[in-house]
């Protein structure tokens, strides 16, 4: 998987702009609840994909 943060900015969590998940379109308020979103509902899809 990709270094998800290499190209966000450091400081784009205090922009106020929300994240908004590619998958199924939630939108999170932090990059942290993006990733604890993602692990949860979607990482098990990546990995049925590729076995």
């Amino acid at each position: 998987m990709q270094d998800y943060q290499s190209n966000i900015p450091k400081d784009r969590d205090k922009s106020g702009i929300p994240v908004v998940c590619s998958k199924c379109n939630a939108t999170f308020a932090s990059d942290s609840a993006y990733m604890s979103h993602y692990n949860q509902e979607h990482e098990k899809d990546e990995e049925q994909q590729t076995s």
